[in-house]
This record gives structure tokens, sequence and C-alpha cells, in this order.
């Protein structure tokens, strides 16, 4: 094929072949033969999974991981959710965190982003074309 298999442009120029390739080695074993292979090599893989599968059955997407915590959503209930997959030796991993209320972030958007006054903000609250956040209910 005439690639470089080293290049991920030239691995996926190539991906029919190398599946090809690999399928029947994969299908003779047992995914936990295959998770041992290809872990010894130091392999990027993963079984395939349904999201239904991923959220209720793999560990890597539950609190076991660092990545994620449970969350209480006003309004909602309480959800799992992840934080950011970034991590930095000099700095802190951001947390994971609820979704804004409709409107929590009103006036610091106003103030901050636009340079609106408390003066302003009141007037576009007061004719309504503005509204901060509302408690939510559930």
């Amino acid at each position: 094929m005439d690639v470089d298999l080293d290049d991920e442009g030239g691995r996926f120029i190539a991906r029919e072949v190398i599946g090809a390739t690999l399928k029947p080695w994969v299908g003779s074993r047992t995914l936990e033969e295959v998770r041992e292979e290809l872990d010894r090599h130091d392999v990027s893989w993963g079984p395939y999974q349904t999201f239904t599968q991923l959220v209720e059955e793999d560990p890597r997407c539950s609190t076991e991981s660092q990545m994620f915590e449970e969350i209480e959503q006003p309004g909602i209930g309480t959800y799992l959710m992840p934080g950011s997959p970034l991590d930095f030796s000099h700095a802190e991993r951001l947390p994971p965190a609820r979704a804004p209320i409709l409107g929590e972030h009103t006036e610091e958007v106003l103030a901050g982003v636009l340079g609106l006054s408390d003066a302003e903000i009141g007037r576009l609250s007061d004719s309504g074309v503005v509204a901060g956040a509302t408690p939510a209910t559930g």
C-alpha cells in the first residue's frame, strides 16, 4: 500500500486492511486474552460497547474514575458528570460541575463581558429584556 504505519494518516488509509488482518486473531480469542496481549504491548485500544454499556458497566465511566462525580443538578436530580479529561502536572484538574440554571450568570455576563453598569442591568431586568435565574422545581 506504500503507506507509513508510524503515521496516523497512513494507518487511517490502511485501516480496512489492518482490520481484516486482525479480525481472525481477535475472533479466535476471548476478550480477556485480547486485553492481556494488547495491554502487554501498550496498544491503545478498547472493547466495543454501547453507550448504555459504557455508563452502566464500565468502571472507567463511574465514580471509580477520578474524572467522574455524582453531581446534584437543580430541578433534575443527581447525575454522573465528567470533569475535564485534561490532566497537567502543574495545573489542578477541573472537577465535574453541574450545568448552570437558565439565567444564573446573566448579571455576570452583562457586567463582566459586556461591561454594563448595575443601573443598566437593572433597567434591562425591569423592562423584561433579561432575567436572572429562577429557582428550579423538580
